[in-house]
Order: structure tokens, then C-alpha cells, then sequence
């Protein structure tokens, strides 16, 4: 199904590593898309049936992609009660991504896990529980959820038209109850979260690192950069906010990629790397010879 709304056509898929072991009705496969993912063999690359799924779930996306100006993919997917996106999590999301999905939405660990982007999609792993009548152990990670709000925005010239996501925001919730009664979930940023939850500035966070967690580096990184620029070149670009920002979006694809990325054998990419090495030993040579007779 393809709603629009003020004008922006959009849609949602969805996907599930399995059923809990419900079985889904034979003949009747259509009801639930299983994206199977074998514990057992724990490999993504080894994982024979799931790296067979993804040419299902690339004609899924093929046949709405053209048709919607925002695709969004709920996952059911991870490991409950882990606040770090498996393997598997981290390969769908790149294959998506790959496909062009603007928005991914996980669920199923029952914590919050980090939000993120690779590219232009956004990745938010796990929202954990909204609402919750789990056990309050743990340091309540079961009862902290995650909301997570955005703008898209279109613009149109002429026939064509450009669709983006800014202002992402994450909003922490604590589910509190008490006997197993008088449910209700309260906003950390609320004024009454104090009241349910006397250690909430604690608590906070700690879960706000999570959600940040795969970016928390990468902002050192880049600071520290801007600092040995500044240092060597003495051009001072530590303050200059928009260069921090564009260098973080630049970035954050290509360091997921190599820390995450699935590697796949492309010709042009040995190439590339062969001849590299070979301008690379080049140049130390030309620099030797430099120093031999000018040092």
C-alpha cells in the first residue's frame, strides 16, 4: 500500500528473521516475509539461505522504490537484550541501504540500540520496548525505550523532485508501573520523569550513549583531525561547525563500511589497489632519492 501525505508518497515493507517458532501456514508463506538467519552458523557469508533471500527482498524493493518518494523497512531482527547490532543487523542494513532505502526501523532485542547512517538512510537498530511489563532489572533496560521523530522534506522543479530527512531526534521513555499495575510511560525530557524514576540523570545517560554509540568516535576522530590540520597547515577549522558536520556525513558511510561492510571481489578494485601500491612504493623511492641528494 502507497499513502501520501502533503504531497510525499511513501510506503513500508517489512521483515522478520522468523516467527518464534510458529509455523507459517503452508501454502500461506505470503502472510510473513522471513528473512531466515542461522544462529547456528552465526556467519553471514556462510549463511547460505540468507544471502539467498536478498534477491527476494531486492524485487521487493525494486518494484516500489520508483513508485514512492520515501521507503521505509521494518526489521525484526537482533538478539533480545543486547544493545549492540549483531552481524546479521549490520549486513541487512547495508544491503538495504545499497537498495536505496530511506528509512530503517528494528525492533525485536527489546533494548535500545544505537541510531545511525550509512549514506543517506537512517538506521535506527532497535527502538526497544515502548511500553513494557518485563522485569526492572538490568538497569531498567527493558523498561527504556526509544522515540525516535524527523522531517522530510520534498522539493519539486519541474519533473523532477528531491526528497531528504533532517532533524532527526531521539527522545528516551521509561515504562513505569508498579504491582503490575498503573502502567504509564513517561518522557525522560518530562518534567515528571523524577517522580517515577529518582535516578533518571543516571539512566538517561547512559542510554543516550547507546543510541549515540556508533557515532561517538567518529565525532573524536574528526576533532582531532581538524586539530592536526590546524596545527600543521595553521588554517584553524576546529570552530567552523558546517566543515565538522559535512566531514562527519562524508565519513560515517565509509568507516561502516570498513568496519562492517561485507567484502565482495571486484576486479577494478584490485586494480586500484595494485596500482596504488605501486605509485605508493614510487613515491618513497623518489622521496629517498630526494633526501640522498638534498638532505
Amino acid at each position: 500500500r502507497i499513502v501520501t501525505k502533503n504531497n510525499i508518497r511513501y510506503t513500508m515493507l517489512n521483515y522478520t528473521y522468523g516467527t518464534n517458532g510458529i509455523r507459517v501456514p503452508s501454502g500461506k508463506e505470503y502472510l510473513v516475509n522471513v528473512w531466515p538467519t542461522d544462529l547456528e552458523v552465526n556467519d553471514v557469508e556462510k549463511d547460505t539461505a540468507y544471502q539467498e533471500y536478498k534477491e527476494q527482498v531486492k524485487k521487493d524493493i525494486e518494484q516500489v522504490r520508483d513508485k514512492v518518494d520515501v521507503l521505509m523497512v521494518a526489521m525484526h531482527w537482533g538478539v533480545e537484550y543486547t544493545d549492540e547490532a549483531t552481524a546479521y543487523e549490520k549486513d541487512m542494513a547495508s544491503y538495504l541501504a545499497s537498495l536505496g532505502v530511506d528509512i530503517i526501523i528494528g525492533a525485536h532485542p527489546h533494548v535500545i540500540q544505537p541510531v545511525t547512517w550509512i549514506d543517506k538512510t537512517l538506521v535506527i537498530y532497535s527502538l526497544g520496548n515502548f511500553i513494557s511489563a518485563q522485569y526492572q532489572t538490568d538497569d531498567y533496560n527493558k523498561m527504556v525505550g526509544l522515540m525516535t521523530s524527523l522531517e522530510i522534506k520534498k522539493k519539486v522543479k519541474g519533473k523532477s523532485s528531491e526528497v531528504s530527512i533532517t532533524n532527526v531526534d531521539n527522545d528516551l521513555v521509561y515504562t513505569y508501573y508498579k504491582n503490575w499495575r498503573g502502567f504509564k510511560v513517561v518522557p525522560f525530557s518530562s518534567s515528571e520523569i523524577a517522580t517515577y524514576l529518582p535516578d533518571y540523570q543516571r539512566i538517561h545517560d547512559k542510554y543516550a550513549k547507546v543510541v549515540k554509540k556508533y557515532d561517538n568516535k567518529l565525532v573524536d576522530f574528526v576533532d582531532r583531525m581538524l586539530k592536526v590540520i590546524r596545527d600543521i597547515l595553521d588554517v584553524d577549522l576546529t570552530t567552523d561547525q558546517k566543515v565538522k558536520e559535512s566531514l562527519i556525513i562524508h565519513l560515517r558511510p565509509t568507516i561502516f563500511r570498513l568496519r562492517y561492510g561485507t567484502q565482495q571481489k571486484n576486479p577494478l578494485i584490485d586494480f586500484i589497489k595494485k596500482e596504488y601500491k605501486n605509485v605508493f612504493r614510487a613515491s618513497w623511492a623518489i622521496s629517498i632519492l630526494f633526501e640522498e641528494y638534498y638532505g
